[in-house]
């Protein structure tokens, strides 16, 4: 029999020794790319560090948003006092007590009390309890501002309105050229008007008043709604129901009125057309009435369109023109006979009622004559 030559055991096949130098290779780097093995990938020493570094860069990163925060608040400042002089080289005497810029540190504002505006040589004053207007630090083109009533107002004309309410507050939206959009919200108005026109005075309570105004392109657009609006006192008949109002129009062309460049005010229509979305009038008696269509203004303010006149409950209506125009009662019940013969049978009557420089016409019947812009 052959005889079997005793294994070495001390002795590895040369594929066997490559492999462990490549294992100590590996263990070699890991250990110089993570000098802390037993901390489990985590060095402590490194951890401590790493968190200093963030606390310094938060420290720094705090410090300038406050300098910068009260450096919009200094230049803030100024803006409101220039605007103040600016005023007065107008002849308007404007003040606001206790002024201070507020909000730090997410928002940046101003506050003040008592605001004032006088014209000078004029009755023309307006005053009210406090203002504040205020803006997200981090999205300063959206301004928010509030009037804390009551308020007083005077025309030189010797109009005078004294008004409060529960929440006042309108909402900017500004863009490179002006403003982009505005809305005005009024809940819980409550207004006593006087006049030397008005045969006493006028009392005007409102539940609820939304406006809004913003610039789409070249079009501008306008929305109002008012609800839970009542009228009483010596200037109106008693007993008038209280109503609702809604409307939406649009107008071509005068997208950038809002930058500036025009005075806004009805004759800021002339020369332009546009498109009546919505007008509806709603009566706690149940009557009520929408209009829609197409209007153009000329240049010298006089309305043309052809409007679609829809009204429900025209019994309704005569009632409330009757009390408003007593003088009128006989023409009010020729049209109300009129409109009642043209009802459906929903009770809804549905009739085209067409303005031609200024003259209305409900369908070939002339029914009056619209002022001017």
């Amino acid at each position: 029999m052959r005889s079997r030559r005793p294994r070495n055991r001390s002795c590895l096949p040369s594929s066997s020794s490559s492999y462990l130098a490549r294992r100590a290779s590996i263990g070699e780097r890991r250990a110089a790319v993570n000098p802390c093995p037993s901390a489990r990938g985590k060095c402590p020493v490194r951890r401590t560090r790493l968190l200093r570094i963030g606390l310094v860069t938060l420290v720094v990163l705090l410090c300038v948003y406050t300098g910068a925060w009260f450096y919009l608040a200094a230049t803030l400042r100024t803006r409101v006092d220039d605007a103040l002089t600016a005023l007065a080289g107008k002849g308007v005497e404007a003040t606001c007590g206790d002024l201070s810029m507020s909000g730090f540190p997410i928002a940046i504002g101003v506050e003040c009390d008592g605001p004032r505006a006088r014209r000078a040589g004029t009755p023309a004053a307006l005053r009210a309890d406090a203002f504040a207007s205020r803006a997200r630090f981090l999205r300063l083109g959206r301004i928010v501002s509030t009037v804390t009533g009551p308020m007083s107002a005077r025309d030189e004309a010797g109009r005078t309105v004294d008004a409060d309410w529960q929440t006042l507050r309108a909402s900017t939206d500004l863009w490179r050229r002006g403003l982009e959009r505005g809305v005005l919200d009024v809940d819980r108005l409550e207004a006593k008007v006087a006049a030397p026109g008005l045969d006493g005075t006028l009392q005007l309570d409102l539940r609820r008043l939304e406006t809004s105004t913003s610039r789409r392109g070249r079009t501008l657009a306008l929305a109002v709604s008012m609800d839970g609006l009542e009228l009483s006192g010596e200037a109106v008949p008693d007993g008038l129901p209280a109503f609702e109002l809604a409307g939406a129009a649009t107008v071509q062309g005068l997208g950038d009125a809002l930058s500036g460049r025009y005075r806004l005010n009805p004759a800021m229509l002339r020369g332009h057309s546009g498109q009546l979305k919505q007008f509806t009038a709603k009566l706690a008696n149940g009557a009520s009435l929408s209009l829609t269509g197409p209007f153009a203004v000329d240049d010298e303010g006089r309305i043309s369109g052809t409007f679609r006149l829809q009204i429900a409950d025209v019994s309704g209506w005569q009632e409330v023109v009757g009390k408003l125009l007593p003088g009128a009662r006989d023409m009010t019940a020729n049209a109300a006979g009129m409109l009642q013969a043209l009802a459906g049978n929903d009770g809804t009557t549905s009739v085209t009622l067409k303005a031609d420089h200024g003259r209305l016409a409900l369908g070939i019947i002339p029914v009056g004559r619209l002022p001017n812009l």
